[in-house]
């Protein structure tokens, strides 16, 4: 085999383990992170025990998307009881006064970051590991 398809064919080894990677253990990571962050930063954030919970932190809102390298969370939870055509992540993040929202308490990015300094690294290595690269 000549090292051009040797080449090709481990290139295209690494990328199936990359989307592997994207669409199955980072994609779980990620999504944990913006959970937490939901928790952090926008529920935390309230003094009150009334403040009344809502589903912006809820696994079954969270949509990912990969495209090649990229992978995309979105956060698709309906502002609840106002019709509204957009998404509540929005609201919440902007702190919006016309839907009550006190103040910004921005989350998605912060949920990214978040991974993205810490674990994401480790589930990209232990992917590649499974599908036999050498990661150092």
């Amino acid at each position: 085999m000549s090292f051009a398809s040797q080449f090709t064919a481990w290139y295209g080894n690494l990328e199936l383990a990359v989307s592997e990677a994207l669409n199955g253990p980072m994609t779980d990571g990620l999504k944990q992170a913006i959970r937490e962050s939901a928790q952090e930063n926008v529920y935390e954030a309230y003094n009150s025990s009334g403040y009344r919970r809502g589903k912006i932190g809820a696994a079954e809102n969270l949509e990912a998307e990969t495209d090649g390298t990229t992978l995309t969370i979105r956060n698709v939870t309906q502002p609840q009881g106002t019709g509204a055509k957009m998404t509540e992540t929005g609201f919440v993040e902007s702190g919006a006064e016309a839907y009550r929202q006190p103040f910004p308490r921005p989350f998605m990015n912060e949920g990214r970051d978040k991974y993205a300094d810490g674990q994401a690294q480790d589930d990209l290595a232990n992917a590649l590991r499974a599908r036999g690269f050498t990661v150092i």
